[in-house]
């Protein structure tokens, strides 16, 4: 997951190229159908392209943005889009010194954590580290028991895991936590009751003989 300042940076990148693909365009476009017009030389020819790249002081402003956004984009090619795996451990400060939190013993003390809440069903909890450390999410996805109030139990979730990830890890100054949950729905016998039944065909009525009066033709 990219922090805020890599998306903005990414997307001022993205601008720019598009940006200068379209005046790169544009210019050979109009280099094609007029390219006397477009020269920067006194002796011009009618079907000739001619520039005087040292004379003209705008090249060099348009070579060095070009050699800029050309640096940015290997950057961007070599950093930004690499793929980053989740971090086997976080980083957590404390007076003594930094301590390395395994992922997998933070998710099972969250776990451990939110089983605790009664009108809880099922918990499933995923830290992601893939921010570097800047960002920390943890992403929570719950089932909660038939008749519970989903209001109550997704604050009282949100309540509990945030000071149970305090009380384990002590992110740095930079970093800050994220808690993201997911309702996948209600267990119990209530949740199953709601389902349509199938409709039942009426049962057929026993004979008892031929009622009176009997109409008669004729």
């Amino acid at each position: 997951m990219k922090s805020g300042v890599e998306q903005i940076l990414g997307r001022l990148l993205l601008f720019a190229n598009i940006a200068a693909a379209i005046v790169a365009c544009l210019v050979a476009l109009l280099v094609w159908a007029a390219p006397e017009a477009m020269s920067t030389v006194s002796n011009r020819e009618p079907g000739v392209f001619r520039i005087a790249v040292r004379d003209a002081s705008g090249l060099g402003l348009v070579a060095f943005a070009a050699a800029v956004l050309l640096v940015g984009d290997v950057l961007w090619l070599a950093w930004g889009l690499a793929p980053r795996g989740p971090q086997a451990a976080i980083v957590s400060v404390t007076e003594a010194g930094p301590v390395r939190v395994a992922r997998e013993a933070l998710e099972t003390g969250l776990r451990a954590a939110g089983d605790g809440i009664q009108e809880l069903a099922r918990l499933r909890v995923h830290v992601d580290t893939r921010s570097r450390g800047r960002l920390i999410v943890v992403q929570a996805q719950f089932q909660a028991k038939d008749g519970a109030s989903l209001e109550r139990v997704s604050a009282e979730l949100r309540r509990v895991l945030g000071e149970r990830f305090r009380q384990l890890v002590q992110l740095p100054a930079h970093a800050r936590l994220e808690l993201a949950l997911e309702f996948g729905g209600f267990v119990g016998r209530g949740a199953k009751a709601a389902e349509a039944s199938p409709p039942q065909e009426p049962e057929a009525q026993p004979f008892t003989g031929p009622r009176y009066p009997i109409d008669e033709d004729g």
